[in-house]
């Protein structure tokens, strides 16, 4: 039986094909497609990612015309077809033209099968029955459209999940693509108490993580207003509010949402530096993790949903070397909550930035009454809770649940795996999971986070590959330009390491070891030592400055350290001098470490908003860099050291600034992938003209990375390409069915 109302669309980007109404919208507006162009588009929806032939779109939809009358009218029927769907031959998005064979449409596809997430081969498991097997090749639109109006009895089975519970129940699984705005930060995903929502961090329109709100019932996606620069958001037991913590200029708060409409409200200012997460009981006690200070030393305090002030709930315990508490969970009792503890030792000199350490991470078990505390697991991850009783949290890539009595808060028995391959944070501490009351299970899908490296051409011509892909962050290419230094991550590491690759042969060598974490190298003006921001040595987070020689050695030798900060450099200047970032409470401050003497650290400019990527220009006279006081990220430039004269030179958001060797041009990128351009006149005053666009790029970049280089002459540039760019959230009805015995 089909469910009231739904509709037949296939939904792709912007755009929506009602196959029953015979209609293209965009964002609900009706696009004008005539109806043979509206047919092929209908036959490369049925097989997206495939090829279809030239030949097959005959036989379907021209099998009385000769090959002439054919292959103008196919010709015809593409380019209008490119023409609704604003999608150009050069650089398309949803149509691929393979010449002489045929066309391919590239975008995800949400089907009526999923209605938003694209049901996966596996379909219903466990036994259930099987979803209608695809139409042959033949791919005719009836078949088509026939097809369709069976596959929303898949939208019945959530229906039917959340509305009934059957006598023998199964587990069903699928997929959801996220949104395009999103692909790149899809991160901290929650589903709601009641399995109807699911809430993520995504990037939005403009370019900004905002908060995304997926509804189960519908297979919906919208923004939720007024979250940007959030993190780490939850739920309210009753599944109404999505509380988080919103990054500010001016502090980090905690804040609430009403899903249902209305804009954010806030709880109560943080008063910290750093955040671990946060769970909502029944009686609206909200309990989240944080830290004051540079050092990772997060520990629990408490606040009312209805704002107020925080207290503390749950000291560090200093005598097993606990370090951070983070991720709690409440259980039913609504007293009782799970969280993790990172503890460990440190050992060496008294100062805590010049120590060696071990850190261990479990899941241990706290109360509002009292401060006494247990371990359950010993685990590198979060953790959660589900009835009838069941610990979820992360071994390695494997989720895994383990039975819980939530009465006597003890573990009665092993774990099982759940699911493999499952998405991991950075630091692999953090498993990007979530499950309901009601037995709805969501995790993110492993992605590779690997990219090639390639060059291109000033005018956006792509020249070649440079080595294997790989990690590849923090690019910057040596004054010779014979090198690149580049950081990233071999194998699983949770930290960072620099490397060092020869352009010419493409070959990548590893330049620093250890357990620590080197990162934002930079070289020398001779191109012979590289500067990095380092945490050797340091216990509890942070980064100093250390130099290192780039032909390899295992010394390091230390610049510059102090308890406070992250200190990563951004340019080693001519006389010596290096210029470097300190970053503190939602914002980085610029220092410049003299070249002799006593080094001490000058401080260059202090304001409240986030900045980075100081760049000096050749002459030393001006410094671009990247600021968000207008609201978002722009290039400013400056009079340098002084920073006066200080005007906004990019328009529309940009980052990343560099110059040119001889100072006459200045290039920034955009994130939606633009490489910019200003022509500079160096006289008494600096004299700049409008930016114009030198490039597309197909793929986003990052505000706060480092992703490309550029050659002295400005005539060529190395890009980070992204080798999967897609994410999928995968979904599971009835999760538990299977560890029922």
């Amino acid at each position: 039986m089909q469910p009231s109302g739904a509709s037949m669309a296939v939904r792709f980007g912007l755009f929506e094909l009602d196959l029953a109404a015979a209609e293209l919208r965009k964002r609900g507006r009706k696009v004008p497609l005539q109806d043979q162009p509206f047919k092929v588009l209908a036959l490369l929806l049925r097989c997206p990612g495939e090829l279809v032939t030239r030949e097959e779109l005959q036989r379907a939809l021209w099998p009385d015309d000769t090959f002439g009358d054919f292959d103008e009218g196919l010709n015809k029927a593409i380019q209008k077809l490119r023409q609704a769907l604003e999608d150009p031959t050069e650089n398309p998005r949803f149509i691929e033209t393979l010449p002489r064979k045929g066309y391919r449409f590239m975008a995800a596809v949400e089907t009526p099968a999923d209605h938003a997430p694209a049901i996966s081969s596996q379909g219903v498991e466990d036994g259930s029955k099987q979803p209608p097997a695809a139409p042959t090749r033949q791919r005719e639109v009836l078949a088509w459209v026939l097809f369709t109006i069976a596959s929303l009895a898949l939208i019945a089975l959530a229906a039917v999940h959340f509305r009934q519970q059957p006598s023998e129940l199964h587990a069903v699984r699928f997929q959801i693509p996220v949104p395009d705005k999103a692909d790149v930060l899809v991160e901290f995903l929650e589903v709601s108490p009641d399995g109807r929502h699911l809430v993520f961090l995504g990037r939005g329109p403009d370019e900004r993580g905002h908060l995304w709100l997926h509804s189960l019932d519908s297979m919906t996606t919208r923004l939720l207003p007024g979250t940007e620069h959030s993190a780490l958001p939850f739920w309210s037991a009753d599944s109404r509010f999505v509380a988080f913590f919103a990054v500010e200029h001016n502090g980090i708060y905690l804040k609430k949402i009403d899903v249902t409409g209305g804009l954010p409200q806030t709880i109560c200012d943080t008063h910290c530096d750093a955040f671990g997460g946060g769970t909502w009981n029944r009686d609206g006690v909200i309990l989240f993790a944080k830290s004051t200070g540079d050092r990772e030393n997060d520990s629990m305090f408490r606040v009312s949903a209805a704002g107020g002030e925080i207290t503390p709930v749950l000291p560090l315990d200093k005598a097993r070397g606990e370090l951070n508490q983070a991720f709690p969970r409440f259980l039913p009792d609504g007293r009782h909550f799970l969280y993790q503890s990172f503890y460990g030792t440190t050992k060496g000199a008294e100062k805590t930035y010049h120590v060696s350490r071990t850190l261990s991470s479990a899941i241990f078990l706290g109360s509002l009454d009292s401060k006494e505390t247990r371990m359950l697991v010993a685990a590198d991850s979060n953790v959660g809770y589900v009835a009838p009783g069941f610990l979820i949290y992360g071994q390695g890539r494997t989720l895994v649940a383990q039975p819980f009595d939530a009465n006597r808060f003890r573990l009665t028995g092993g774990p099982f795996p759940v699911a493999d391959h499952v998405e991991r944070g950075p630091d692999q501490t953090y498993v990007f999971s979530s499950a309901s009351d009601n037995d709805v299970l969501i995790f993110g899908n492993e992605a590779s986070h690997d990219k090639q490296l390639a060059w291109y051409k000033r005018d956006g011509a792509r020249l070649g590959s440079i080595g294997e892909p790989g990690r590849a962050d923090s690019i910057a290419i040596s004054p010779d330009e014979r090198r690149l230094a580049v950081m990233r991550k071999y194998s699983e590491a949770i930290k960072s390491d620099v490397w060092i690759c020869e352009l010419s042969t493409g070959i990548f060598t590893r330049l620093t070891f250890g357990s620590d974490g080197d990162w934002a190298p930079v070289w020398s003006p001779d191109g012979r030592e590289l500067a990095v921001g380092s945490d050797r040595g340091r216990s509890h987070g942070g980064a100093d400055l250390y130099r290192k020689f780039a032909g390899g050695g295992e010394q390091q030798e230390l610049l510059f350290a102090s308890d406070r900060g992250w200190k990563m450099p951004r340019q080693w200047l001519p006389d010596g001098s290096i210029l470097f970032e300190t970053w503190g409470q939602n914002h980085a401050d610029f220092y410049l470490l003299p070249p002799s003497g006593s080094r001490k650290p000058v401080l260059l400019i202090k304001t409240e908003f986030r900045k980075n990527f100081p760049n000096v220009s050749s002459d030393g006279r001006w410094v671009a860099y990247q600021s968000e006081e207008s609201g978002r990220s722009e290039i400013y430039v400056a009079a340098f050291p002084t920073f006066t004269e200080k005007r906004q030179v990019s328009k529309g958001g940009g980052s990343q600034a560099k110059w040119r060797k001889d100072g006459k041009e200045l290039f920034y990128v955009t994130v939606d992938g633009k490489a910019m351009s200003i022509d500079v006149r160096r006289s008494a005053k600096l004299e700049t003209s409008a930016p114009k666009l030198l490039f597309q790029v197909p793929f986003r970049l990052e505000e706060q990375e480092i992703e490309y280089a550029v050659t002295g002459d400005g005539q060529r540039f190395i890009f980070g390409e992204p080798v999967e760019a897609s994410k999928w959230l995968n979904v599971v009805l009835n999760w538990t069915a299977g560890l029922k015995r």
